[in-house]
């Protein structure tokens, strides 16, 4: 079980990863660790949970140090995509790596979520770095 303690600034900490709710701009923030798995569900609800009060917010789930995604941690994603869009809250990945992105597209629908135009841009600098 993951210990969580929230701080003054608004971040839920635990095992390397991170809740920031900016209630200002509507924007909720889970910042995955190394590994996105079933470990983080507890993360996940809460994000969840503050994303149902106003149809303005949007999830934004950044994976800028993730390394692996486990099936559980695909589950992790779908469940939050199928509740948020309930709640009609937005869900949004950043930061994500080619072959994770191949990994979430393999497993889960295509276009189940709004991939940044960022991750866009990162991937066709890593690609023609490699060519």
């Amino acid at each position: 079980m993951i210990s969580h303690q929230k701080t003054n600034n608004n971040k839920v900490h635990g095992t390397g990863a991170s809740l920031d709710i900016n209630q200002r701009d509507y924007v909720i923030t889970i910042k995955v660790g190394a590994n996105l798995d079933l470990s983080l569900h507890d993360l996940f609800m809460k994000a969840i949970r503050y994303g149902q009060g106003s149809i303005r917010n949007r999830i934004v789930v950044d994976l800028e140090k993730t390394q692996r995604i486990f099936d559980s941690g695909l589950v992790l994603l779908m469940m939050l995509d199928l509740r948020s869009w309930r709640k009609s809250c937005k869900v949004r990945i950043i930061n994500c790596s080619v072959d994770l992105e191949q990994r979430i597209h393999q497993c889960l629908a295509p276009g189940l979520f709004n991939l940044s135009q960022d991750n866009q841009q990162s991937y066709d600098r890593i690609a023609a770095q490699h060519s």
